[in-house]
């Protein structure tokens, strides 16, 4: 922890707007699809969810370390890494959801009340 606090305090700006920008892209990737299917899409499995939340992280993870080594095609698109990944957790969770067992009925009614 001292060796990163000391990392940010001599670039304070670009570190941790980088550091910044890429949590968010995490955060948003893992938590966004996962929250609103869990609250109003009675079809979205555990399984779903699950690989929603790992395939959003590591795309979002997989485009910054991409254009970091300076990739052209993700470094020069001007495309933060929030934005597929979002794409590819929506994707995911909803294909797994589909080829997975459905929700038992009982934990849908405690749920959902219906």
């Amino acid at each position: 922890a001292g060796v990163v606090s000391l990392l940010i305090a001599l670039r304070p700006p670009d570190l941790i707007l980088v550091i910044t920008a890429f949590a968010w892209a995490v955060i948003a990737s893992t938590n966004l699809w996962p929250t609103l299917f869990g609250v109003y899409w009675k079809r979205a499995s555990k399984a779903g969810v699950l690989a929603s939340m790992i395939s959003g992280a590591g795309v979002a993870l997989l485009w910054q370390a991409l254009a970091k080594i300076g990739w052209k095609p993700i470094s020069d698109s001007g495309i933060h890494g929030f934005i597929p990944a979002i794409l590819v957790g929506l994707l995911t969770l909803i294909v797994v959801s589909a080829f997975t067992k459905k929700p038992d009925p009982k934990r849908l009614k405690q749920a959902f009340g219906k």
